[in-house]
């Protein structure tokens, strides 16, 4: 997979293309577009929620901004 990667930033001019940031741009994806962070956990593979919390980057800051839309 990472040779086809490779190829394809050469032929279109791309930067930093590797299968981790595949990964966390689909997941970062899913979540901004509202998926649950569960089923993007399930998605991942991940076995805890912590893991998911830690790979998309997302602060505590930000997750209590985004809990307050529901109250």
């Amino acid at each position: 997979m990472q040779k086809r990667l490779n190829r394809y930033a050469r032929e279109y001019g791309l930067k930093n293309i590797n299968p981790h940031a595949l990964r966390r741009g689909f997941a970062k994806s899913l979540l901004e577009k509202g998926a649950n962070l569960t089923d993007i956990s399930r998605a991942l593979g991940h076995s805890d929620l912590s893991v998911t919390t830690k790979y998309l980057y997302l602060d505590k800051n930000e997750v209590a901004e985004n809990l307050r839309r529901f109250l």
